[in-house]
């Protein structure tokens, strides 16, 4: 059920009680306090619930941005291997007019990239994991 519905359920239970001529007024409070113990434990669950979802939601997300970033940077690092290795190939073969590939300023592009993006990711894998509360929340 809806928090409201839940609410509504025990308000009417609570007017019922109380307006029922029959039961001795020790009863009615007895009766009021069970209603309320139920609409809190319902309540309750209902946001236990809620909490295990964002949980397992927040876990994916967390482990999707990892399994991107690994998979993103292991591309990367393929692609600079194959350079490379196509550069030490044309080396080797003594070709004057070749220009390699993979210079240093290629690998200080790549390391800088990798750090910028990694700080990103963790940032945001971070952020989604421990939300700053706004001070409409408090």
């Amino acid at each position: 059920m809806v928090r409201r519905e839940l609410i509504d359920a025990f308000v009417r239970e609570a007017r019922e009680i109380a307006f029922s001529e029959s039961v001795e007024p020790e009863r009615q409070a007895e009766k009021v306090e069970a209603a309320a113990r139920e609409t809190l434990s319902n309540l309750e669950a209902e946001n236990l619930s809620r909490l295990r979802g964002e949980r397992r939601l927040r876990t994916g997300m967390a482990i999707a941005m990892i399994v991107l970033f690994v998979c993103l940077n292991a591309a990367v690092i393929y692609l600079v291997f194959e350079a490379a290795h196509f550069d030490r190939e044309m080396i080797q073969s003594k070709r004057p007019e070749y220009n390699p590939v993979i210079t240093e300023n290629v690998y200080m592009s790549l390391i800088g990239g990798v750090v910028v993006q990694a700080g990103a990711v963790f940032v945001a894998i971070a952020r989604y994991l421990f939300p700053i509360p706004t001070s409409s929340k408090l």
